[in-house]
């Protein structure tokens, strides 16, 4: 319905800026940046928006293949072409949903000869949701495990990876979830002050505090469960089991951060 009004209000207003007779094509695909040789992969549901002017707008989503396609009445100038994901855009083949690059943009100069436009987009994919690292934390303790037995990849490591994704994707917002095992004292203070320990991280390295949002579980939501645990056939057996469960996870909440801002900014300046 959006882009049908949009197409509307483009025939009734457009008339008075085009100078030229006839029709252009401006068309394209976006893909992920590939990660190595021929490995490219479509982004469906990119949302790609034409601006003709300050006032006139066009908007489409990619299909299945990525591809994309507007066709507008010619006219002297140029207009910006933009591509931006958001939380229902999906990289073909993917079952899981991946942090992706926000944004792209295009200059569409009409002034050059031709009625047909490419202009193709490579976003960079970041990290996919379910391949999130987890913290694990000694037992009744605010200090990270570092048995390479139980935590595969070094604390600081992750810490660093998760600030990474955070400053490569600047519109995500994360959410810190600390857990404890049922063994674990004072599990609800506990829990909490995991996950706040990791949002202090975050802060001290300049990530605006509305983008990191935390909650402590206390024993509510094992990684491992205590029938299993208890069939371990020996303490070291069952200490490891229940140091899996000593954890922060990161989840993301949404794509959007500062975008309905933006928006809401881009309509009083209009106004």
């Amino acid at each position: 319905m959006k882009k049908v009004i949009c197409c509307i209000l483009f025939f009734l207003f457009a008339p008075a800026i085009f100078s030229q007779a006839g029709f252009v094509n401006i068309s394209g695909v976006i893909k992920r940046m590939p990660m190595s040789a021929g490995d490219t992969a479509a982004i469906e549901k990119a949302e790609v928006t034409l601006k003709i002017n300050d006032t006139l707008k066009l908007m489409t989503l990619s299909n299945e293949k990525g591809r994309y396609e507007f066709k507008i009445q010619r006219f002297n100038g140029s207009c910006i072409l933009s591509c931006k994901t958001t939380n229902q855009s999906v990289v073909k083949g993917r079952k899981n949903p991946c942090i992706m690059q926000t944004s792209d943009t295009r200059i569409i100069d009409f002034n050059k000869p031709g009625l047909n436009y490419a202009a193709n987009f490579s976003l960079r994919e970041g990290c996919c949701l379910l391949k999130a690292p987890e913290l694990f934390f000694k037992a009744n303790s605010l200090d990270y495990e570092t048995d390479s037995l139980i935590a595969i990849d070094k604390p600081l490591e992750i810490l660093n990876s998760m600030l990474q994704i955070l400053n490569d994707n600047p519109t995500v917002v994360m959410e810190l979830d600390g857990h404890c095992d049922a063994k674990e004292k004072n599990k609800k203070e506990l829990s909490l002050n995991r996950a706040e320990l990791v949002r202090q991280f975050m802060l001290k390295n300049k990530i605006p505090a509305e983008r990191i949002k935390t909650k402590g579980f206390e024993d509510t939501r094992p990684f491992i469960s205590e029938t299993v645990i208890r069939s371990a056939q020996s303490n070291s057996e069952r200490e490891a089991l229940r140091a899996r469960n000593q954890r922060l996870d990161f989840r993301i909440l949404s794509f959007d951060y500062g975008i309905k801002e933006t928006q809401s900014q881009s309509l009083k300046d209009e106004d």
